[in-house]
């Protein structure tokens, strides 16, 4: 890389089937990419099972890992409010539906926490929230449609337009082929390295943090009203 970034944020699935000890291997990789000390944010995917949760918590304490929770973090002459959660589903998919009692109103709890946490946005600091379900189905684009309700969520979408962080990362649509939208104020990245095929490096000095069109493979402005 070029320069070293300011902080690195992990929208989870960082390991594959639940094996904690992928860290192992993963974390010194990702950290070598980007520069040692290099402070480092995560949420959990849907690959990182809720009951390994507080052993990767643990054992990983060099992350600071997010669920339902923010952080601040300083970079360069900009504070960072930083709002982590895996996030929601419009529809649990059929297994989760199955083996894991409560899901559909689990994530209608995390919306809620998520819109609770933005509220609080410190004055003059840049808010960004860190997902790994997406907030809209733009950035999942490529994706079969079929499965869109097991990709995103419209609620989560209406917290964005509502409370405008200036940008939202999000992971779990590996087939995507659009990496950005604009929801109101917010510019949404999946940065699901299956999808991007590198890091994704976001400029929070940039007076626009819309990529260039030779940075972003597609881009969509998306309304509400647009989804589904």
């Amino acid at each position: 890389m070029d320069r070293k970034p300011g902080i690195l944020l992990l929208a989870g699935d960082i390991v594959l089937h639940g094996d904690v000890e992928q860290y192992n291997v993963v974390l010194p990789k990702v950290l070598d990419a980007v520069g040692r000390g290099t402070r480092v944010f995560a949420v959990f995917g849907n690959e990182e099972y809720d009951e390994l949760r507080a052993e990767i918590r643990g054992r990983f304490s060099e992350v600071t890992w997010l669920e339902e929770e923010a952080a601040e973090a300083v970079v360069g002459d900009d504070l960072l409010y930083i709002v982590g959660s895996t996030g929601a589903l419009d529809r649990p998919t059929g297994w989760q539906a199955r083996n894991i009692s409560g899901i559909g109103e689990r994530y209608a709890r995390r919306v809620e926490v998520v819109r609770q946490l933005l509220a609080h946005q410190p004055q003059g600091a840049m808010t960004v929230l860190l997902l790994h379900y997406a907030p809209t189905t733009a950035t999942v684009v490529g994706e079969r449609e079929a499965s869109y309700p097991w990709m995103a969520s419209r609620a989560m979408g209406v917290v964005l337009e509502e409370a405008g962080p200036r940008v939202c990362v999000h992971g779990h649509a590996h087939l995507s082929k659009v990496h950005t939208a604009v929801i109101g104020r917010t510019v949404v990245y999946n940065v699901a390295l299956p999808a991007t095929g590198r890091i994704t490096l976001i400029d929070t000095a940039a007076k626009s943090l819309e990529p260039r069109a030779e940075e972003a493979p597609g881009r969509s402005r998306v309304t509400l009203g647009r989804w589904m």
